[in-house]
Formats: structure tokens, C-alpha cells, sequence
């Protein structure tokens, strides 16, 4: 990729992954950060936690709704 086309790009990457479910991606984040320092057992607690939250927020409801109506879900970090 020519070096004037990186900004570009890195912009474009930027604002889907900015339109994304970002409490997931947060969420993932997370799990990798620790699954490093943690016994496994201690990992998927986490996880089941996070996911566990992550059923009941806006975005996920949403996104079923989305899924559902074969539209594309739109998140808003809620």
C-alpha cells in the first residue's frame, strides 16, 4: 500500500470498528488481557460474566431485532 493511502485506511478501519459493538470488543479485550495471568477456570468465569451482561444491554437486543428483521444492526454502546 503506497504511504499516502495508510491514513486513508487507517480512517476508514477506525470508523467500522467505531460502528461496531464496541462493549464486545471491550469485553474481548479484556478476556485477552487477563487470559495471560489467570488460571483458565478464572477466564471463562469472567467470560460467562461479560457475556452474561452483554445479553441484557441495548445493543444486543438490537442486534437481534436487526438479525431477525434480516436488517443491519446498528450499536450505540448501550
Amino acid at each position: 500500500m503506497p504511504a499516502a493511502d495508510v491514513a486513508a485506511e487507517a480512517a476508514a478501519l477506525a470508523g467500522r470498528l467505531a460502528a461496531g459493538p464496541t462493549l464486545a470488543y471491550a469485553a474481548a479485550k479484556r478476556a485477552l488481557a487477563t487470559a495471560w495471568a489467570l488460571p483458565l477456570a478464572d477466564v471463562l468465569a469472567a467470560e460467562q460474566e461479560d457475556q452474561q451482561r452483554l445479553g441484557l444491554t441495548g445493543d444486543h437486543r438490537d442486534a437481534v431485532a436487526a438479525f431477525l428483521g434480516k436488517q443491519r444492526p446498528v450499536f450505540r454502546g448501550r
